[in-house]
């Protein structure tokens, strides 16, 4: 049987043309090594496991049926081949591996969500609240914007008391809470709040500036007369000058 498989390699080798060193070449084996398939030698090989691949890669340079060599070195006859027909380099079939589900991206998108929905309802809590706070809304235009104000003219310096001596009263009361600044003459007497149900009493000698976040529910009197033009809307300009003679005008004051 062995002797039949070197005589079929060595066969093909010469039907080639080809020499032992030239199919060493072709299929990168030692040439003592093909000496051996042909001449039934197996023991001269580096191990019975090195058998059908050099077998193979031979039978291959050679144009041979590869599974017809097999068949001669596990010594099957043709009966024996189509008994135990199974095909040779037929890979087992590989047991199915269990894919991981990441479960991370989902939860990291729940948890963002869940925290914009949470900012959402926190914001629009605190607008409804406010809303219902005696409806307490800043003009887009006021000098007041619930910050400091940056003073840069000299009149609007504060002044560190009240002038009880002058001529112009001007009092304020309010229904609602308000932001309000106010200047007599060249100095400011209130930059601040004034609280609902409340009033505050300013003196002047000539004029006074007044910037109002609303004045709906603001009622001015200037040395105990009614002022008018002020409690009338909440959505102008809340700007006023306040003169001697009761007259009262809107005043941008930048």
């Amino acid at each position: 049987m062995p002797e039949s498989l070197g005589a079929k390699l060595k066969a093909a080798r010469e039907a080639k043309g080809l020499t032992v060193d030239q199919l060493s070449a072709l299929t990168k084996i030692n040439p003592s090594f093909i000496d051996a398939l042909e001449s039934g030698r197996w023991d001269l090989l580096p191990g019975r496991v090195y058998l059908k691949p050099f077998v193979k890669i031979c039978g291959e340079a050679l144009n041979l049926d590869v599974r017809e060599l097999y068949d001669k070195i596990d010594g099957l006859t043709p009966e024996d081949k189509k008994k135990y027909d199974v095909p040779i380099s037929d890979p087992a079939p590989l047991a199915p591996v269990a894919q991981r589900v990441d479960y991370k991206i989902p939860i990291v998108a729940i948890s963002v969500l869940t925290i914009i929905l949470l900012i959402s309802f926190v914001v629009k809590t605190r607008q409804k609240s406010a809303g219902t706070r005696g409806d307490f809304v800043l003009p887009a235009r006021t000098l007041f914007k619930r910050g400091a104000i940056k003073w840069e003219r000299p009149w609007e310096r504060p002044s560190p008391y009240f002038q009880d001596n002058l001529s112009q009263r001007l009092r304020l009361e309010t229904t609602c809470e308000i932001s309000a600044l106010v200047i007599a003459d060249q100095d400011t007497l209130l930059k601040g709040v004034i609280l609902s149900q409340s009033g505050k009493t300013f003196y002047a000698d000539s004029t006074f500036r007044l910037s109002l976040s609303r004045n709906d529910c603001v009622i001015a009197f200037l040395n105990g007369v009614k002022v008018e033009g002020i409690g009338i809307s909440s959505k102008k300009l809340n700007n006023f000058v306040i003169q001697k003679k009761d007259e009262i005008g809107p005043d941008e004051i930048k």
